[in-house]
């Protein structure tokens, strides 16, 4: 058989009940197996079985621990390695520890090579915590690397299978067998595990493996004893009293303490610490002073500052460097920047931040002038510098003291330099005599206080100007693409060949605005390849470009100096251009490349002092606090917080101090992971988002299975644990696992920011793209002159947009690309014609959805042309991306980073005023070719569609997604269902979507008729009265019989419900106060008695309760009879009431005159009926007429 691993073999790696195992450090456990020709790994592993004296041998003859894998050479192996002969194979294991499980090994073994790592619980455990990874080799003379990468960190096992079929064994060129603690394909990277390998390809060193919180790195467990055998019942078991006193059980005991430690022999073997060596890590403190300081054991150097646990007293007094005083549980006891290791080394006092080494070896400029103890206004020549740029002075203008007030606490003033735009201070040692030369990496860090930056002000500065690109050095606060790194050679962020860099991409300066007038910590980073610039310790910006090498000569042959506060000019160091200003108050340049965490640190550990302002210097009480640190959470309280651990979060208050942190709260960013066990984790105690992927820290288990949202077992430091491309939290939100690559979510499609030509009802979450065609929205709008300009691309954009002033003609069709009109050719030579004829005074809107869901994670550049101008918006994953350009830009570029691939909403207003019309739309990035005009397909864009409704459901219930969560209330996709009806109205969801009601409610137009209802009787569910009769369709019951004015039985599909040409509302009125039914026909009813039906007394208007509406003592009846107004006491105007004309022609009295109620003067004499009757003259008699007419002529 060829290619397997033994079962039985196999099993002999993991532990076997009550047997315990024993570390044997730095040792492999290795056997030879001959005589197996064309049996590729077929060798037995090594036993690792010590049960039987002699302990620390394996008891199986075959298996030896050996101290290398050293096969270089057939005739010069690794002590007890044995090379010669053939069809034989090697079989090693061994167990290591690695802190973020990415490790590599590299093989060029002649023949085969085998290599399986897995994950163990611990070392003292070998159980697997994972599955195994694999690689294996078949080629003789070839050499492989074996890239490891699990996900977290831990112990590991590893099985090591050499096969030698024939012809000679060993490498077949320098190092055969190394172990790299990163991944990598380098051998130089690699060093021979157990021994170091000299020679010109490989590093020429022993491999390095990571330590463990023991103190353990790497070596091979042996199973030694069982635990339950005691019989001197003393607690210890047999056999590890016998690793120590073979044959002898008396030595070790209960209550004992061999060792004289102060631990006894029972808890030694608990702590898994040897009880016959009291300091077993000849560290100078024995274990049981240890236990007491609380450093380790099994750790030389506990704090990993240079200093052995033992002479790291903790007095805070330095006597000598056998007794330094410091704390061995901080790695700068007096937080001045320097690890109490390298102050000893270098001569200062650890416990004292005053006491600096007189250099760092990396030091370039180290600048503090916050305690120059100066009034305000004095002036200074001379700054004192700890680097190796030499002492500062002034070479330009004047510089004096000034001071602003803390950020946090306007009480206490923070003193500093001013600069005032034409002074400068330069360094006394040339740039030539540092390492800052040619392509170096470097950190520079400052605070400073700027009332009003302008297009970029220089803060440190070397080399010198005049070009040519990336010659000169220069770190800047202020706007623009040249704000924040200066190296000469100013362009787009896009561009590796300029190496100038501004703040906040797209270098447009965005997020410096925030450090205008208040103490800021800026920082730039160079690598070699990357410059990173960071705003009080976050990244701003970063920018790959060319290599550097900055000039080491002014132009007049004399060195080039470092500044401080302005660049130098070409010829010397005396001009001052792009000048600071502000307040500068320290500097720090450093020439290496320092990382995102040291950058964070090194501003928390300054931002007490620059925001709240106390002086970290006084510390009455000397617990190692600063006291105005203290009191600001315990105001004049300094017995609070010291020594302990206030919180009880894991972390000291001291260590809270230092890493900025907030001592009174466990768990300060609220991510339920405790601030001590972050520092553990490797997460930020500030940040509840560590890796930026939409899950908190504390959810995030590392466990590697996914359990629920509040457990997602992945990785806190990996935004995509499983690579899938999609950050963890998009993979929870979507119900995908975000540790298994082959779960993924859905496709995203992101919602547009900007409401597009097409709107629609629902929201902006309902749109999405038009899959059923390709191309993008096109609206072409015309305009009177004077309202499109070649200057103004947003005023372009909102002219547009918002319709104001309204065009004076428009078009909206669909287009398939984004180029029109006779462009430059630089983006795309499609050139389309415009659908409604361009010209002059319009503009154009494309809209569409640029879909980059196959596409990888990268750097992808917007690309913008036109003759005049563009403003461009698309909404990603990763944010929005925007610019604009004036006239007439042929390729304004807007990079962009996409992490999270999906399907993107963009927008752009193209404007033209006059002269030229034109416009280019493209992009460019990893898997397009060059630059592409958008929707372009054939030429190999993106697909681009049409914004339309956005159809995705994802829980496949037959309800869009959008629909379901664009109702109040409705959180996510599990509230409502296909078959569900939660408003229980009656209508399921799949109902309401189809009849376009809301779910969440119940009663729609608030009816009292649930939606349901109204559907089932044909009623209309948004109209509360759907026959327009005046009543709400819920009391029209429709049962035919009138109950109550909220139960009216008519019809509410009829407003007569009984067709009696009467309401159904004025009859349900009428049934409040009659015997009256709306469902009857009661329209011939006389109700008061007057001579006149209900529906005459209706259209006539009078009332239908009164028989005498006017009150003229007339019944309406009567009145309708003879012709008079029911709703006029008077028809004729005569002055007399219509019941007293009674019309018979005789005068019997005032109430009953016998005259004609509809003529005035019935007698025709010329005096109206009333004045006849007031004057006693007969109406109804023309020859009666009133007394003062008679006896006239």
């Amino acid at each position: 058989m060829k290619n397997r691993i033994p079962a039985a073999t196999l099993a002999l790696l993991f532990p076997v009940s009550g047997v315990l195992a024993q570390h044997i450090p730095e040792r492999l456990l290795y056997r030879r197996t001959d005589n197996i020709p064309s049996d590729n790994f077929g060798g037995a592993l090594p036993s690792n079985t010590d049960l039987v004296a002699p302990f620390g041998v394996p008891d199986n003859v075959a298996t030896s621990l050996v101290t290398t894998i050293n096969l270089d050479s057939e005739v010069a192996p690794g002590p007890g390695i044995n090379l010669f002969g053939d069809d034989f194979d090697l079989a090693f294991t061994f167990q290591f520890y690695d802190a973020d499980g990415a490790f590599a090994f590299t093989e060029n073994f002649d023949d085969y090579v085998r290599i399986v790592v897995r994950p163990i619980v611990s070392e003292k455990d070998l159980t697997p915590s994972g599955l195994p990874k694999e690689h294996t080799d078949f080629g003789w003379n070839s050499r492989t690397y074996a890239n490891f990468d699990f996900g977290a960190g831990g112990w590991f096992g590893a099985q090591i299978w050499f096969t030698e079929d024939r012809g000679g064994a060993g490498g077949t060129g320098d190092l055969a067998f190394g172990y790299a603690n990163s991944s990598s394909a380098s051998l130089r990277d690699f060093g021979g595990i157990g021994y170091a390998r000299i020679s010109s390809l490989s590093r020429g060193s022993e491999a390095v493996f990571d330590q463990s919180p023991s103190g353990k790195r790497w070596g091979s467990f042996l199973y030694r004893f069982n635990p339950a055998v005691d019989t001197d019942a003393d607690g210890l078991p047999d056999g590890y009293e016998e690793i120590f006193f073979p044959g002898n059980l008396g030595e070790l005991q209960e209550g004992g303490d061999f060792d004289n430690d102060g631990v006894d022999d029972i808890t030694e073997y608990e702590d898994q610490t040897d009880p016959t060596v009291a300091d077993g890590d000849s560290d100078g403190l024995n274990d049981g002073e240890e236990k007491a300081a609380g450093t380790s054991p099994f750790v030389n150097d506990t704090d990993s500052d240079g200093l052995l646990d033992g002479v790291e007293t903790g007095t805070g007094r330095f006597v000598s460097p056998q007794d330094t005083g410091s704390d061995p549980l901080v790695m700068d006891t007096d937080n001045d920047g320097f690890e109490d290791g390298l102050e000893i080394e270098l001569g200062s006092d650890p416990n004292n931040p005053e006491s600096r080494p007189a250099i760092d070896p990396s030091l370039l400029i180290g600048l503090d002038v916050t305690k120059l103890n100066l009034a305000d206004g004095s002036l200074v020549t001379f700054v004192r510098n700890l680097g190796a740029a030499g002492n500062f002075s002034t070479v330009a203008g004047e510089i004096r003291t000034t001071s602003h007030p803390a950020n946090d606490n306007p009480s206490r003033s923070i003193q500093g330099l001013q600069f005032l735009g034409g002074d400068k201070m330069a360094s006394s040692n040339a740039q030539q005599s540092t390492p800052l030369q040619g392509n170096r990496s470097y950190t520079g860090m400052a605070w400073v206080w700027n009332p009003s930056l302008g297009a970029g002000e220089t803060i440190v500065a070397w080399a010198r100007r005049d070009g040519p690109v990336a010659t000169n050095g220069g770190l800047m606060q202020g706007f623009g693409n040249s704000s924040a790194i200066s190296h000469w050679g100013t362009g787009a962020n896009d561009n590796p060949n300029v190496p100038d860099m501004g703040w906040g991409p797209p270098d447009d300066g965005s997020d410096i605005e925030i450090t205008e007038g208040r103490w800021s910590h800026l920082a730039w980073v160079w690598d070699g390849s990357v410059n990173k610039v960071y705003i009080n310790g976050e990244l701003s910006n970063s920018k790959s470009h060319i290599a550097l090498n900055p000039h080491i000569t002014f132009t007049n042959g004399s060195p080039t100096v470092f500044a401080i506060g302005a660049q130098n000019g070409g010829r010397d160091a005396a001009s001052a251009p792009f000048g600071f200003s502000g307040t500068i108050a320290r500097v720090t340049l450093d020439d290496v490349a320092r990382t995102d965490g040291y950058i964070k640190l090194a501003f928390r550990r300054d931002r007490s002092f620059f925001y709240d302002g106390f002086d970290v210097d006084i510390d009455t009480d000397e617990d190692g606090l600063p006291d105005g640190y203290e009191e600001l959470f315990f105001p004049e309280d300094l017995s609070q917080l010291g020594e302990g651990d206030y919180d009880r979060d894991g972390e000291s208050d001291k260590q809270e101090f230092l890493t900025g942190t907030n001592p009174t709260l466990a768990d300060e960013d609220d991510d339920g992971s405790d601030d001590g066990a972050e520092r553990i984790n490797g997460t930020d105690p500030l940040d509840p988002d560590t890796d930026d992927d939409g899950l908190l820290d504390g959810v995030e288990t590392n466990t590697g299975t996914f359990a629920g949202p509040d457990n997602t077992g992945t990785d806190p430091l990996n935004r995509d644990t499983d690579g899938d491309l999609r950050a963890d939290g998009l993979e929870v939100e979507f119900n995908s696992d975000p540790t298994d690559a082959a779960s993924v979510p859905p496709l995203l499609i992101i919602p547009p920011s900007f409401v597009p030509i097409n709107e629609l009802d629902e929201g902006f979450e309902c749109y999405g793209p038009d899959y059923s065609r390709t191309g993008l929205d096109y609206q072409e709008n015309h305009y009177q002159q004077d309202v499109i300009f070649n200057d103004q691309p947003l005023g372009n954009y909102l002219v547009h947009v918002l319709g104001s002033p309204a065009p004076l003609r428009t078009r909206t069709v669909v287009e398939p690309l984004a180029s029109h009109g006779p462009g430059r050719g630089i983006i795309s030579q499609r050139n389309r014609p415009y659908p409604d004829g361009g010209g002059n005074h319009f503009t154009v809107r494309y809209n569409g959805y640029l879909d980059m869901s196959s596409y990888q994670p990268g750097r992808y550049t917007i690309h913008l042309a036109a003759d005049d101008t563009n403003y461009f918006i698309m909404d990603t994953a990763d944010g929005q991306v925007t610019g604009q350009h004036a006239c007439c830009d042929e390729n304004y570029t807007i990079p962009f980073t996409m992490t999270v691939p999906g399907v993107f909403p963009f927008d752009n207003v193209f404007g033209e005023q006059s002269g030229g019309d034109w416009v280019d739309m493209g992009i460019s990035g990893p898997g397009i070719p060059g630059i592409v005009a958008l929707g372009d397909i054939a030429n190999g864009s993106p697909p681009v569609y049409p914004i339309s409704q956005n159809q995705a459901d994802v829980d496949e219930d037959g309800l869009i997604d959008c629909w379901e969560k664009s109702w109040s209330g409705i959180a996510d996709l599990n509230a409502l269902s296909g078959n569900g009806d939660f408003d229980q109205d009656g209508l399921s969801e799949s109902a309401e979507y189809l009849y376009g009601t809301d779910p969440t409610n119940p009663d729609m137009d608030n009816d009292n008729s649930p939606d349901g209802r109204e559907i089932e009787s044909g009623t209309d569910p948004f109209d509360p009265d759907s026959d327009n009769d005046g009543l709400l369709d819920g009391v029209e019951t429709g049962t035919g019989t009138f109950i109550s004015a909220d139960n009216t039985g008519t019809n509410p599909l009829e407003s007569d419900s009984d067709d009696d040409r009467l309401g159904d509302r004025l009859e349900a009125e009428l049934a409040l106060t009659l015997e009256y039914d709306p469902n009857i026909d009661d329209r011939n009813s006389d109700f008061d008695g007057d001579g006149l039906a209900l529906l005459e007394e209706l259209q006539r208007g009078s009332d239908y309760l009164n028989p005498d509406t006017d009150g003229d003592g007339s019944l309406d009846g009567n009145e309708v009879a003879r012709g008079t107004n029911v709703l006029s006491s008077d028809t004729d105007g005569d002055g007399l009431l219509d019941g007293v004309e009674t019309g018979t022609g005789v005068f019997a009295g005032s109430e009953d005159t016998g005259t004609d109620p509809l003529s005035e003067d019935t007698d025709g004499d010329g005096f109206l009926d009333s004045v006849e009757v007031a004057l006693g003259s007969i109406p109804v008699d023309e020859t009666s007429l009133p007394p003062y007419r008679q006896g006239q002529p």
